[in-house]
């Protein structure tokens, strides 16, 4: 069972009754040779079959998570998944609103392993499918004007779109990357990006015909290949939040911070003081991190938003205490510069390439200095950074931090209802009446 809101009655009743669709529709960009801020100013844009035309660019989000779990933690008795969707036509400052993320389709999480991604996806492919043929007439100052409605990216973490996406989705897998066709085995030494071994159309669908998933890492078809303009191969995101910090941050801090202590130059007592009676911002009280229990774990288990503001302020509360010269230190400065272009609205090329140098520079650092700590999948990840940002622009723009805060609200109205008869319908009651229930 699963619960569909239609995205062409969503899109009409907000054209109606709100701004979103005309702040879409309205939406310049400013292409620049050599700036990326947009999912327009990338290549993937620029050589596209619609360039030239009227179109609307949705970006979907999908999630799994737990609105209530009444058994006990983990139980994943009422897990359920939602795909999300925004408007790409619509500037920077409104992609952060939730406002401006409606919800698509909410099933079952179990139902994926059962009846398989086709047959959950069938009521949005279909629509997608008619959007992208024969587009949405509104209502403009001009007279009624025709929009074709197209998927731009899916995002979301790595397990879901390498799940939707026909990947393997165990990390451990010969071939686990989505980008590339390359044996895990080789993710030590590779420092950048290798062109000849990127996936492509082509390469995809040749996979699936071979039935050879240990060779190809591609298990199964995506369902949203039948769209015109959309395969799984040319979805150019990864997620940075997942990636950097539930991943590269999560891991190599404990490493950083073990190095100064071993070279004495504080405790943990120390680093634990400093860090919480260090003075935050009104934008970082609410992610202050915990007390660090203990250095000897494989990565921190902290949110990601805790991570991301320790690794901006370690600098400030212990940098005092660490030689200029030191080359941990170094090793860490490299990770903050990485993560300022990441992050960056807007990144030029000159910034691409420098990016590139700076995370070859990065893993080839980690390697001299933590010799037994292998490079894990989320490394890997980074050479493929400088490619998605010419390819899509920039990768903040994609990150799933905002759009998890979506799920507050399902959260929220199942605790108040205590109501888990039909979770898909509690969760999610819509106040326009566009839901259309498929079994």
């Amino acid at each position: 069972m699963s619960e569909y809101v239609s995205i062409e009655k969503t899109i009409l009743a907000l054209h109606a009754h709100g701004d979103v669709v005309k702040h879409a529709v309205a939406f310049k960009p400013e292409t620049s040779a050599c700036s990326y801020k947009n999912f327009f100013d990338g290549s993937h844009w620029s050589q596209h079959s619609l360039h030239d035309e009227s179109v609307l660019a949705l970006r979907l989000y999908g999630d799994d998570f737990e609105p209530a779990n009444p058994l006990g933690s983990r139980k994943t008795a009422y897990k359920i998944g939602c795909i999300y969707y925004q408007f790409e036509n619509l500037p920077s400052h409104m992609l952060s609103k939730t406002d401006s993320m409606f919800l698509a389709l909410c099933y079952h999480s179990g139902d994926v392993k059962e009846f398989g991604w086709a047959a959950v996806l069938r009521p949005l492919l279909i629509e997608l499918q008619l959007l992208e043929q024969r587009g949405i007439f509104l209502d403009m100052p001009d007279g009624k004007k025709c929009y074709r409605v197209i998927v731009s990216v899916i995002t979301g973490d790595n397990l879901f779109l390498n799940g939707i996406l026909g990947f393997v989705e165990s990390f451990t897998a010969s071939y686990p990357c989505r980008h590339c066709h390359i044996h895990r085995s080789q993710f030590q030494d590779m420092m950048v990006e290798e062109e000849t071994s990127l996936r492509s159309r082509q390469s995809y669908d040749m996979a699936l015909l071979s039935q050879m998933v240990q060779d190809t890492g591609i298990k199964q078809r995506c369902p949203l290949n039948d769209l015109v303009h959309f395969h799984a191969a040319e979805n150019y995101v990864q997620d940075i939040m997942h990636d950097i910090f539930e991943g590269v941050c999560a891991y190599d801090l404990p490493l950083i911070c073990s190095a100064y202590i071993s070279s004495g130059y504080f405790d943990l007592f120390v680093l634990n003081h400093r860090v919480q009676s260090f003075t935050y911002g009104y934008c970082d009280a609410a992610n202050k991190p915990p007390v660090i229990q203990s250095l000897n774990v494989d990565m921190l288990p902290f949110e990601a938003s805790q991570t991301w503001c320790l690794t901006r302020i370690l600098s400030l509360a212990v940098g005092s205490l660490v030689p200029e010269t030191d080359n941990v230190w170094q090793f860490y400065l490299l990770l903050r510069d990485i993560i300022d272009i990441i992050l960056a609205p807007s990144v030029t090329e000159d910034d691409v390439h420098l990016l590139t140098v700076l995370i070859s520079e990065y893993l080839e650092m980690r390697k001299q200095l933590f010799p037994d700590q292998t490079l894990k999948n989320k490394h890997h990840h980074l050479t493929h950074y400088p490619n998605l940002i010419r390819k899509v622009g920039p990768l903040q723009r994609y990150w799933c931090m905002r759009f998890e805060s979506k799920h507050q609200r399902c959260k929220k109205l199942l605790h108040i209802s205590g109501n888990f008869k039909n979770v898909l319908k509690s969760c999610f009651p819509t106040s326009t009446g566009f839901v259309l229930s498929s079994s």
